[in-house]
């Protein structure tokens, strides 16, 4: 039974593999990859062959493409309607082939991806690219095969006049194996196949001189020339392709205006894909912002699409970034593989060359072949008749005497040495030749085909003959198809793009909320203010942005290039750059949710609250990280360790049971350090008192901590130069200046008393400050007040006037003074 069941297995095996392979050939033969000497799929030579058929010339009226489907479909393709139609259709479209093989009439779609009418509405003919391509079919220089049922004869391939495979290239996938063919200018290649017939041994450097890239229809510039080489000596590559844009100022504005877009990309999606880069706010919100308007102008004249600008906008960066973040700029695959003697092969650009050149050298035999038999059989008829008008009276007098026509032509044949085929001729001859003129008609076409048979024999005979026919072939096509190459070569700087190298490295301050709200606001705009009143309220409440129970916990400034790490009470580290901060933005402040931030989105799926935001310029070696936490544990790394941070974060601290990190600065590893408690309580030290660590390390005891109201609230670099403000939660406040402390300490005291905030007051923030900075108190309703840090006294002095039910959460300094 196993032996059965082994051998049912082999079979069924060997019957997968084998229905497989021959699947996959006739995919690969019959529908997907074109045949190297037409450079067509058998749809495609089935639809020009129906339409020669039907006499649809260029120079006729054209017919109903309904009536062309139907034929190929019943005589040669017994296929879907649609996929018939279709095939045609993109042989009719300029924007699809270099050279169109179809000239439609109608609505054959657009380059918005638009579909053609229904094929009983539009009409369809044969391009004078086509014509050549279907030349000489009826002189035998091509082999025919049967149709499907065996009623009719098709080509098994055209004779390709027209070098259809590079010209108009293809692409196409078939099972395990796919081709991608640019398009090429008609006159640089056939430049190329008169330098191979010249010279066989040509070299692709030298033919790359003459066929320098590809040349797509929709235009375009080729930005990586140098490439072309290799992709034309191993046939395999890609086409580095960008559309075209030109700035046009008018009435003191400027416009960038995009007239030639990549090839096969579809113009309303690349639109759409500008119009979301700018609504969406990306990295690039503050270069983007320069735009005002977008809108399609193309028509049948060409492509337009007009980006209106701003007065202030950066017009180049904007350049680079269409560039570099859209579908304007491509990059082409190219695999030029082809069937040769029905083999699937990859073919470089002097394979291609020359394998046009072998088909069309079997072509001109075949047809001259042709011509010649059939001149000679003229010939031989000719003499025939010129052989019984000489005799004329005799040969009247042998037909007429004769029985019948059979006996007739046996005695011409016997009386005047002539084959039957001549006398057959001369039976056929009306009377209108026995004239002197036809007679001289006749002896002028005997000379003229032995002229014929002699120069046809040459051509058979010299190759050089063959070969200077394919050129004269090629000046003719140039004469009545030669145009000019549209893509051009050019060298935009949009390649390996710095985002960094386009943006305005602006001042910017970062808020971040309990919730994980984040407000970028650019700019020095916040107004200095007077000690004691009652606070603007906040952009971001203005807007309902926040919930009634969220409140600011961390507020940084620095610049838009800045890095910003995100310390979070599991001591871990996340990085993102102050411009990649983007989202709903009005104006200079944007407004979004850490969850939004790709970089960033780790932090709630791991249910992490972030205690601290550092604002980082260079990752620099002479530079370190303190990490503190709430049972007074404190860790000093190098802040180079963390240059590199990916978006699951890395490890600084290793936190212990019932610990979490409070705080974290940057420091320059000389700092005096303030450390300060829930309780008021605190001291200074010295950073040096804390050894350097890797990442992961628990950390030394910074200060003892004993009860809940002993834990620690945060630290601050400070020096006598320096003072400190202390804010309690109902919005009174006053300045100490560390002189007033005690000397600096060494790490792991409970601390001593700092400031005297009045009976049944709590600590609800401080802030260290300079002569020139000012300082900002945010509270729980978000309101938010800016004043100089000058006008806080010494004394305990209100310093916001709070609404019922309010209270202060954050006291934060703003460097600098300056608007």
């Amino acid at each position: 039974m196993e032996k059965e069941q082994g051998i049912t297995h082999a079979y069924f095996e060997d019957e997968i593999k084998t229905s497989y392979l021959n699947y996959a050939y006739s995919v690969i033969t019959g529908r997907a990859i074109p045949d190297v000497r037409d450079g067509m799929k058998p749809v495609q030579r089935r639809i020009l062959y129906v339409m020669s058929e039907l006499a649809l010339w260029h120079d006729k009226p054209t017919r109903k493409s309904a009536r062309i489907v139907g034929d190929v479909l019943g005589k040669y393709h017994p296929h879907g309607d649609s996929s018939v139609y279709m095939a045609m259709v993109k042989m009719a479209q300029e924007f699809h082939m270099r050279y169109p093989l179809v000239i439609g009439q109608g609505n054959f779609g657009s380059i918005d991806d638009d579909p053609p009418a229904a094929m009983r509405y539009t009409e369809a003919k044969l391009s004078r690219v086509a014509e050549f391509m279907l030349e000489d079919l009826d002189k035998d220089t091509v082999d025919f095969k049967p149709n499907f049922d065996d009623t009719l004869k098709e080509p098994k391939v055209l004779p390709g006049r027209f070098p259809n495979l590079l010209c108009n290239g293809t692409t196409g996938i078939a099972v395990g194996l796919a081709t991608d063919i640019p398009p090429h200018n008609f006159r640089e290649v056939a430049s190329a196949i008169k330098a191979t017939l010249a010279n066989p041994g040509i070299s692709v450097q030298e033919l790359v001189k003459l066929v320098p890239g590809p040349d797509f229809p929709t235009g375009g510039v080729i930005l990586n020339k140098e490439e072309m080489i290799s992709l034309y000596q191993y046939g395999h590559g890609s086409v580095d392709l960008a559309g075209t844009i030109i700035y046009e100022e008018k009435g003191g504005r400027g416009a960038l205006v995009i007239t030639e877009i990549p090839y096969r990309v579809v113009k309303s999606s690349l639109i759409e894909e500008i119009t979301n880069l700018y609504l969406n706010n990306t990295k690039y919100a503050n270069i983007l912002r320069g735009i005002k308007e977008i809108r399609d102008e193309s028509s049948k004249e060409g492509i337009r699409i007009v980006i209106d600008l701003h007065k202030d906008a950066n017009v180049e960066s904007i350049k680079t970034v269409l560039f570099q973040q859209t579908a304007l700029r491509t990059r082409i695959k190219v695999n030029m593989v082809a069937l040769v003697d029905n083999q699937p092969r990859v073919l470089g650009l002097k394979d291609l060359l020359q394998q046009y050149i072998d088909y069309r050298r079997l072509v001109i035999t075949r047809r001259t072949q042709f011509e010649l038999d059939k001149a000679e059989k003229r010939l031989h008829i000719v003499e025939g008749l010129l052989i019984a008008l000489d005799a004329i009276d005799e040969v009247i007098h042998t037909i007429r005497t004769s029985r019948d026509t059979a006996a007739a032509k046996e005695a011409l044949m016997k009386r005047f040495k002539l084959t039957e085929v001549q006398a057959e001729a001369i039976l056929d001859m009306k009377l209108q030749k026995l004239t002197n003129l036809e007679v001289h008609k006749l002896q002028e076409e005997k000379d003229n085909l032995k002229a014929l048979i002699k120069e046809l024999k040459e051509i058979l005979e010299k190759p050089a003959k063959r070969d200077a026919l394919i050129g004269k072939e090629l000046d003719e096509m140039l004469e009545a198809l030669g145009d000019d190459r549209r893509t051009r070569f050019e060298v935009i700087s949009t390649a390996k793009i710095d985002v960094e190298e386009l943006i305005e490295d602006e001042p910017m301050i970062l808020m971040l909320t309990h919730k994980g709200f984040l407000v970028r606001e650019t700019g020095r705009n916040f107004k200095v203010g007077t000690r004691g009143a009652r606070g603007k309220k906040g952009d971001i409440t203005d807007m309902n942005r926040l919930e009634a129970d969220d409140y600011i916990i961390a507020t940084v400034s620095g610049n838009l290039k800045d890095s910003y790490l995100f310390v979070t009470d599991s001591g871990r580290v996340y990085s993102v750059k102050g411009y990649e901060i983007t989202g709903a933005t009005e104006g200079r402040i944007t407004r979004t949710y850490i969850k939004n931030i790709a970089r960033l989105e780790e932090i709630e799926k791991k249910n992490e609250r972030v205690t601290a935001v550092l604002a980082v310029k260079e990752f620099s070696e002479e530079n370190f990280i303190l990490f503190l936490t709430k049972k007074g544990r404190m860790a000093r790394i190098m802040l180079s360790d963390f240059a590199n941070i990916t978006r699951a974060g890395i490890i600084g601290i290793k936190l212990r049971v019932d610990d979490h990190v409070v705080d974290a600065m940057v420091t320059d590893g000389n700092a005096k350090l303030f450390i300060v408690k829930n309780n008021a309580k605190g001291f200074r030290c010295r950073e040096s008192l804390f050894p350097v660590h890797n990442r992961g390390v628990g950390g030394e005891k910074a200060t003892s901590v004993i009860s809940s109201e002993d834990e620690v609230m945060g630290m601050a670099i400070a020096d006598e130069t320096m003072d400190v403000i202390f804010v309690s939660r109902d919005g009174r406040g006053r300045r100490v200046n560390p002189k007033e402390f005690s000397e600096l300490v060494n790490r792991g005291g409970k601390g001593f008393k700092l400031v005297d905030l009045g009976k049944n007051r709590t600590l609800a923030g401080f802030t260290l400050v300079e002569p020139q900075d000012r300082v900002m108190i945010i509270t729980r309703q978000g309101s938010r007040i800016v004043f100089p840090q000058s006008e806080v006294s010494t004394n305990l002095l209100k310093l916001i006037d709070l609404r019922p039910g309010d209270e202060v959460l954050s006291v934060t300094t703003i460097p600098g003074g300056e608007e």
